[in-house]
């Protein structure tokens, strides 16, 4: 069983050649192992977005770290995601936020009962 579970979303812009800058300012690969590989031979890639974490307190007293393994994680889509630490993350979450507060809430007792009426009245219909 795992001890640990974190909240994570799909690395979309994933490429194993990702160069992140290393020390003194020069890139460095992120990713060495898969690096020569093509982007579509590596896989999906999850990328923790720091919502919630949970480890054992036993375990972390023991090591003195979040993140061990076996991990868990349960994935959240990336519009619900979003780290803000920028104004250009707050942009972004409040676009995601507005769209999603469009969308009409789905209420499934009353569709069950929509259905049910659509039903009574076909057979009526007959």
């Amino acid at each position: 069983m795992s001890e640990e579970i974190i909240t994570a979303f799909e690395y979309i812009a994933f490429h194993p050649s990702d160069l992140p800058y290393g020390r003194g300012g020069n890139l460095a690969t992120m990713f060495p192992e898969l690096a020569s590989k093509r982007a579509d031979a590596v896989g999906r890639y999850l990328v923790d977005n720091g919502s919630t974490t949970t480890v054992s307190t036993e375990r972390f007293l023991k090591d003195g770290k979040f993140f061990g393994s076996p991990m868990r994680g349960y994935e959240m889509p990336f519009e619900r995601a979003i780290d803000i630490d920028e104004r250009e993350d707050l942009e972004l979450s409040l676009f995601y936020a507005k769209k999603l507060l469009r969308q009409k809430p789905r209420n499934p007792r009353k569709s069950a009962i929509n259905r049910a009426k659509k039903k009574k009245k076909a057979n009526r219909a007959r």
